[in-house]
């Protein structure tokens, strides 16, 4: 029933932002946790900062992630002024089984391991 909503999308990444923000009230590290968008319409869901380093994530409702559900994360990296902004990790968490690279550094990994009995 749930799949069938048109809003689902939103509502699976408002999910995974509680259980960043959860995650973050008990770390001890203090990442920070951002969205990023810049002006020609590229974004990032969720980025998490330590420091100087960071972690981009996009969350997608498909099955598989393609390197196109990367393209928020690599236009990210280009526009970085860092040495490292080409080894800035990133995972794209898709609705499959399935762990594979996407790009150099960035991951298609499944979110169902956040949420085992949503979705089922």
């Amino acid at each position: 029933m749930l799949r069938r909503r048109q809003d689902i999308g939103f509502w699976l990444e408002q999910a995974i932002f509680m259980s960043l923000q959860t995650w973050r009230s008990l770390d001890v590290a203090r990442r920070r946790l951002y969205y990023w968008r810049d002006r020609s319409g590229n974004e990032v869901d969720f980025l998490l900062e330590e420091g100087e380093r960071l972690l981009a994530l996009e969350v997608k409702l498909s099955s598989q992630a393609t390197v196109d559900d990367a393209a928020g994360i690599l236009a990210l990296r280009r526009t970085l002024k860092t040495r490292t902004a080409a080894e800035l990790p990133g995972a794209v968490l898709h609705g499959g089984d399935g762990v594979r690279a996407l790009a150099e550094h960035v991951f298609a990994l499944p979110w169902r391991w956040l949420f085992p009995p949503l979705l089922g």
